[in-house]
């Protein structure tokens, strides 16, 4: 009886160990759903011109907030279908989590415009598609 006793002893302290590790994890995940999501709007013309110096944007915000002071905002200007990188240029800081870049195209033909955005510890990487069309 000794031994069926242990047993039973065991079992009990076993199962109160699983329900209290169960528990702890519940609260766990109420610090996950407070992350925001940084999210970027990037302006960019559908066609410029050879040769015009253009603006293009980038609205960076996280949640509701817009982010005026990201760690880095970078615009990548690249030749479309092509292996190689892209032209890495700094943007500048406006107001309002808005930064921005004036460039021009020397060739024409079809480009991705990526802006790369790191803040609150995440990086987003929009991109888009412009068509550069011949001087006039």
């Amino acid at each position: 009886m000794r031994r069926d006793g242990m047993k039973k002893i065991l079992l009990v302290l076993a199962l109160a160990f699983t329900a209290g590790c169960s528990s702890e994890t519940s609260g766990e995940n109420t610090a996950n759903d407070d992350i925001e999501e940084l999210k970027v709007e990037l302006d960019v013309p559908s066609t410029v011109q050879q040769n015009e110096d253009v603006l293009y944007e980038a609205t960076v915000t996280y949640g509701d907030e817009k982010v005026k002071k990201a760690d880095t905002v970078d615009f990548e200007f690249k030749e479309a279908n092509s292996d190689e990188e892209g032209e890495m240029i700094k943007a500048e800081k406006e107001e309002n989590g808005v930064y921005t870049i004036k460039h021009r195209f020397e060739k024409e033909g079809t480009y991705v415009v990526q802006v790369h955005v790191l803040a609150h510890s995440q990086h987003v990487m929009p991109e888009k598609e412009v068509k550069v069309l011949g001087e006039k």
